[in-house]
């Protein structure tokens, strides 16, 4: 299984997918809400990540 992630303090997700042509399978942006949890906790950067590029 392969990896490509991408993550930092702020950045256009829209534009990393058009420049890269690959479709995230995850993705999610600093100050979003964790969920699945007991206490409220929000993500601390923005992520881009995608898996399986091989396949």
């Amino acid at each position: 299984m392969v990896y490509f992630t991408i993550f930092g303090e702020t950045f256009p997700l829209d534009y990393v997918t058009d420049k890269l042509g690959i479709t995230p399978t995850m993705t999610y942006k600093k100050g979003d809400v964790i969920p699945r949890r007991s206490k409220t906790l929000y993500r601390k950067e923005t992520e881009q990540a995608t898996k399986n590029l091989l396949m």
